[in-house]
């Protein structure tokens, strides 16, 4: 998988200009560090080990969110775009690998249920 990820990103920097490629990086990036929040694990697991205490929770984890979100704001509407499209695209092969692949999935297939 790392092979065939890192072809597709080399194929990607060398056939898209260098703006359209920064832009689609930047896009992903802050896309996840905007959903990925500090203070939603510090807040659900407490007592979880950590090797990074933030500093001055929730002021920075906030203004990092905000930040974020201010500079995806600035992106183009082709970005904005093609990241939705690569998103939809994530999220069928996502689901489709999960839903073949869950426990759930696997215990209504073998105890017959729902066969018809």
């Amino acid at each position: 998988m790392t092979w065939v990820v890192g072809v597709v990103s080399a194929l990607i920097a060398g056939l898209l200009p260098i703006r359209e490629a920064a832009e689609l990086t930047n896009v992903g990036i802050l896309a996840a560090f905007v959903v990925v929040a500090v203070v939603v694990l510090r807040s659900t697991r407490p007592g979880l080990p950590r090797g990074f205490r933030c500093p001055w929770v929730p002021f920075v984890p906030a203004v990092g969110v905000l930040s974020s979100i201010w500079l995806v704001s600035e992106l183009t509407w082709v970005t904005w775009a093609r990241f939705a499209s690569w998103l939809v695209v994530g999220m069928v092969v996502y689901l489709a690998y999960g839903y073949r692949r869950s426990a759930l999935h696997s215990r209504v297939r073998h105890s017959g249920a729902g066969v018809g």
